[in-house]
């Protein structure tokens, strides 16, 4: 019988620890790239969080700014607020487009990172910890389509709201008189319970976003600290730091027509 050689059963032997090395190392780089995606969707669902917040205020700007002008009783200079007017239509309009873009980014790492998970189910040898974790991945799943589920029709409320309030500034730069003003009122009145409605949006928006952060921040991301307002002494969770929203820029827009009559 043949014999193998020194030098050919030492290369086998190398080429087999090598191939489990390998193996071993792309699990654990599999395993570093998922937390961090997993980390990824928690500062895009944060930056949801955020710019839902700011699009409350930017359109209550707008529409607290129409209301003055349009007020039986306002005796300012009305170029002046008209102008404060259409500015913060302009800001408005642009807060739904980064909100849009805070969406769609969020959408994207949700969907890698879920897909990836529940691919990763199939790796588990162990049957038990398999069903744990699909368990945690239909939670985690629920608690996002929450968010989306919340913030998708605020969004195009947003929108239809922003449509109006562009309409009456474009209505008001041809005629900004007090005849005007008095048919804006009907549609204030209208626009104040799609406010209404969208702060109840936005409000659910926030809270499903809340409860996703409080349940899936990894360790060292949410401190206990003492409450100020805590009347049993019990310690509670403070949410990761927020992404500071960008600053606006000057806004290009304007609306159609001039200022005043």
């Amino acid at each position: 019988m043949k014999r193998r050689s020194f030098a050919t059963d030492t290369t086998i032997v190398l080429t087999t620890l090598f191939a489990l090395t390998a193996c071993g190392s792309s699990g654990s780089s599999s395993n570093a790239k998922s937390l961090q995606r997993v980390d990824t969707l928690l500062d895009r669902i944060e930056a949801v969080h955020v710019h839902s917040e700011l699009s409350m205020e930017r359109m209550h700007d707008a529409v607290d700014t129409l209301y003055l002008l349009a007020s039986p009783d306002f005796t300012g200079e009305a170029v002046e607020v008209f102008g404060q007017y259409v500015k913060a239509v302009d800001e408005s309009e642009e807060q739904a487009d980064d909100l849009r873009l805070a969406v769609a980014s969020m959408e994207r790492s949700a969907d890698i990172v879920f897909e990836q998970w529940a691919i990763d189910l199939q790796s588990f040898s162990n049957a038990k910890m398999r069903q744990r974790s699909r368990t945690r991945l239909e939670e985690t799943h629920e608690r996002y389509d929450a968010i989306k589920s919340s913030i998708k029709p605020a969004l195009s409320a947003y929108d239809i709201l922003n449509v109006g309030l562009r309409d009456q500034a474009v209505f008001l730069g041809h005629d900004l008189n007090r005849d005007a003003l008095a048919d804006v009122g009907e549609e204030l009145r209208t626009m104040s319970k799609l406010v209404s409605e969208l702060d109840g949006r936005f409000d659910s928006t926030q809270a499903a976003a809340e409860a996703y952060i409080a349940s899936r921040s990894l360790p060292g991301q949410m401190d206990l600290v003492e409450s100020d307002n805590a009347g049993d002494g019990q310690p509670e969770p403070v949410q990761r730091k927020k992404p500071v929203a960008p600053k606006k820029k000057t806004s290009g827009k304007k609306a159609a027509g001039g200022g005043g009559n």
